[in-house]
């Protein structure tokens, strides 16, 4: 769109200006909560003037987006799972947020997309649709 790409760096200086307030404002440094609803307006004002080929891994990324959905509904049940999974076998571990953060992160996204996977195959792909709507 060429009014995305001619306002391109004003609306990435709006943005990061936005980004900078919503933060400090969440830090209690100023008291500003219009930044959070106006930050991602104005992200997705940028969007238009990004090339699809300069955004790195962007196949994965839409191989992942094309599965939010069935992530949004399962992810949920297989981070409970998990905690209490983590809680039985390693209480300690909630202390540890620096590996206990990423380890969530990726295991309620790796999880879900891998039971996808399974059900699109074999005998369970009838059922995939009421599962993972």
């Amino acid at each position: 769109m060429p009014w995305a790409k001619k306002f391109f760096w004003v609306n990435v200086g709006v943005m990061a200006t936005l980004f900078v307030l919503g933060v400090l404002d969440l830090l209690a440094v100023i008291r500003f909560p219009l930044a959070h609803y106006l930050a991602p307006v104005s992200l997705m004002l940028l969007l238009p003037a990004i090339k699809r080929d300069t955004i790195p891994f962007v196949r994965l990324l839409e191989r992942i987006g094309r599965r939010s959905y069935g992530i949004y509904l399962s992810h949920l049940i297989v981070l409970n799972l998990v905690l209490i999974g983590l809680r039985w076998l390693i209480p300690g571990l909630f202390n540890i947020y620096i590996i206990l953060f990423p380890l969530l992160f990726l295991i309620g996204l790796l999880v879900p997309l891998l039971v996808m996977e399974w059900m699109t195959k074999g005998p369970t792909k009838q059922y995939y649709r009421y599962v993972f709507g």
